[in-house]
């Protein structure tokens, strides 16, 4: 099932690559019958997806994509080994790492706490847990120092690109005022 969702997706996505302007005409008549409510922010959302989408008509910006996606998978997965390891967790190898942060990847999609706290254990621990049978306290162990080891250093490190390219928390705090006027924005502010 998770390969023929994977398929649709990546027709669908090839679809809004390069028919973009068939796509959100699709997408408009498949909303039309939801209340204007609920439809008009799934427009929105496929617009901006179809944005995003429009970098898939450079085959060069596709395959840097690719590598630096690959790069970071693997970067990812020998981290969770090695904190695996350390924790003499020997039931999980390469594929079951790139499993379970697939999960964590699909977890932190939904709406939680600030740095995924929480929301990031109880599925790290549910995955060790029910998946690769790792005793409760192990698998939490492994979800606080994947945690440590993953979120807080990422979050420093956009701290300090912020620095760099000379962006004020005072800036961040005021994007809100710069964006163009209309009535989705003036309802937010």
């Amino acid at each position: 099932m998770g390969v023929f969702v994977f398929i649709a997706l990546i027709g669908a996505i090839g679809v809004m690559s390069y028919a973009p302007e068939w796509s959100l005409r699709t997408a408009g008549k498949l909303f039309r019958p939801l209340p204007q409510k609920i439809s008009k922010p799934m427009l929105k959302a496929v617009e901006s997806f179809e944005k995003g989408a429009s970098t898939l008509r450079r085959p060069l910006s596709v395959l840097y994509c690719i590598v630096l996606t690959l790069a970071l998978w693997i970067t990812i997965t020998f981290g969770e080994l090695a904190i695996f390891w350390s924790l003499d967790i020997s039931a999980i190898g390469m594929t079951g790492a790139l499993f379970i942060m697939a999960g964590l990847c699909f977890t932190v999609m939904f709406p939680q706490m600030p740095g995924y706290v929480g929301m990031y254990h109880f599925a790290l621990l549910v995955i060790m847990n029910r998946t690769f049978f790792i005793e409760k306290n192990t698998a939490g162990a492994a979800a606080w120092v994947m945690w440590l080891s993953q979120v807080p250093p990422t979050i420093l490190f956009g701290f300090i690109c912020l620095v760099i390219m000379g962006v004020s928390f005072k800036e961040i705090s005021h994007i809100q005022d710069r964006l163009p006027a209309n009535k989705e924005n003036k309802a937010v502010s």
